[in-house]
């Protein structure tokens, strides 16, 4: 049986779906139902042109690359494998090559093997079309689309710097962060220096702050090899700051503590951005430590706002602060 005409399923395989669904209705798709640990369901009308607005977005945005896995375009539903399979048959063009995408995918195999034994030019890397299969809820939904629609996850070869970079980018585009050329930024616990590299291409000064090695060098990045307890004469000394930082693996209200506690440190119209560490097994905790962070920010900055970022681990969030 075909879902209402125009209707599209899109179901998108990642892990902590809700934060995906987040990351697209901030994009205009809405935010999904999230099915369990690793996946989100979309629905979307094709004659507005949503359904190829968000294989775009897969296909482009490097932050969702990250992190979706798997993306699966299903307009029809049925109760049974065999008579989702024979629809997709009926939908195919004669002699048309498609590759299979099924969910879960230990169930790709089978398909592959009953559609190869009808005949079918089934063809994993010279494909025209791809077949859509996804078992959930009891039921097989599934579609036919062209290849112009299919998501191919790129191969990404990461390492801490690039994996931090990824982190502040996106940071900076969803807070909608801005520093000029003759700004001064902290980043504090800065090693190996991925936050510091970003932010040396857009600052006139990054002042580094860890005891640690940092593997990238510039111009205008000043190291200062200490933590931020200690280097507080020099960090001081160089202050106000545009914009302090800190993604390092700190107790993020100790963070707070200095960065809102320290007076003259962050200018007028300056601004915070603290990855919130939350390695609690107590989601109170967790919700806790945000509140107190949050407290404490609120006693020197105006705006406060946290996202669950792409690029933040499963126990992580980011802090946003911003003074008027």
């Amino acid at each position: 049986m075909g879902d209402e005409q125009g209707r599209f399923r899109v179901f998108i395989q990642a892990p902590d779906p809700e934060r995906v669904g987040l990351y697209f209705a901030e994009k205009g798709f809405g935010t999904g139902t999230a099915m369990g640990r690793d996946m989100l369901m979309m629905e979307l009308d094709e004659r507005s042109g949503a359904v190829d607005g968000m294989m775009n977005l897969l296909n482009s945005d490097m932050f969702l690359q990250r992190r979706v896995n798997r993306a699966y375009l299903c307009d029809s539903c049925e109760d049974n494998i065999d008579a989702a399979i024979r629809e997709i048959e009926d939908k195919a063009a004669a002699g048309a090559r498609f590759r299979v995408v099924a969910y879960p995918k230990k169930i790709e195999d089978g398909i592959v093997e009953k559609l190869d034994s009808h005949g079918e030019a089934l063809d994993p890397r010279g494909f025209a079309y791809v077949a859509y299969i996804v078992s959930i809820m009891g039921k097989y939904f599934f579609g036919l689309s062209g290849r112009g629609r299919y998501f191919a996850r790129p191969s990404i070869m990461e390492d801490r710097l690039s994996r931090a970079y990824y982190k502040i980018a996106e940071a900076f585009e969803r807070f909608d962060m801005h520093i000029g050329k003759e700004s001064k930024v902290l980043d504090i616990g800065s090693a190996p220096g991925g936050w510091s590299q970003y932010l040396s291409g857009r600052a006139g000064l990054c002042v580094a702050v860890d005891p640690a090695k940092m593997e990238i060098e510039r111009a205008n990045i000043e190291h200062i090899e200490k933590t931020f307890q200690d280097g507080i004469k020099e960090i001081e000394s160089r202050a106000p700051y545009g914009l302090a930082v800190c993604d390092a693996n700190i107790d993020p209200r100790q963070v707070a503590e200095f960065i809102a506690g320290t007076p003259g440190l962050i200018s007028d119209g300056g601004a915070a951005l603290i990855t919130l560490k939350l390695k609690y097994k107590s989601g109170k905790s967790v919700q806790r430590v945000i509140d107190e962070t949050c407290g404490i920010m609120s006693k020197s900055f105006n705006s406060i706002t946290v996202k669950r970022l792409l690029s933040n681990t499963l126990m992580e969030a980011t802090l946003y602060a911003r003074k008027a």
